[in-house]
């Protein structure tokens, strides 16, 4: 009887060892499970940070624009307390007409980098003057310069051509915008 009761009871240990092994195992599993999940948490936080701070930039980027245009339409329009020359309302009309292009340019942004989100972007192969380009890279960062006290100037040969994609090199000026100087 001892001899069978010794047996069992080491029977018994090694199930019991083999049970603690396995449930150390599984805690090592979860662990590591826990751990993976916690860094895919932390991933989708950085994703959703990222994100609104991309939707704040866009709604920056396009209010601007359109507070130019509000603000040339409402000097031209009849009851304004301002009374423009024909010139000064052609000036008017031009720069609501440029803040105009630059939303659509925005817009086009916004559309191009759903476009590369899901692989069907595409780059233009065009001809254009790198004087042009470089008068609207300006363009586009002298308000930011002026606000803290800088100068950009550019100069290139007026017969000097790029080619390219005229779009792209521009964002190259869009992201120095938005650097804080």
């Amino acid at each position: 009887l001892t001899k069978e009761l010794r047996q069992r009871n080491k029977e018994l240990e090694e199930l019991n060892a083999a049970l603690d092994r396995r449930v150390q195992e599984a805690t090592a599993e979860l662990r590591a499970l826990n751990h993976r999940m916690l860094n895919e948490m932390a991933s989708l936080k950085e994703v959703d940070r990222l994100k609104s701070s991309f939707l704040d930039h866009v709604s920056h980027d396009l209010k601007a624009p359109l507070t130019s245009i509000s603000g040339y339409l409402s000097l031209i329009s009849p009851g304004s307390d301002v009374a423009p020359t024909p010139a000064e309302k052609d000036k008017f009309i031009a720069g609501a007409r440029k803040a105009a292009r630059h939303m659509e340019y925005l817009i086009s942004q916004l559309l191009e980098a759903t476009a590369l989100s899901s692989g069907r972007l595409k780059l233009a192969d065009e001809s254009f003057s790198a004087a042009e380009l470089i008068n609207e890279a300006v363009a586009l960062v002298s308000n930011q310069a002026q606000s803290a006290g800088l100068e950009v100037a550019g100069d290139a040969p007026q017969d000097l051509r790029v080619q390219g994609d005229r779009g792209r090199l521009l964002l190259f000026a869009d992201a120095l915008e938005h650097l804080r100087i």
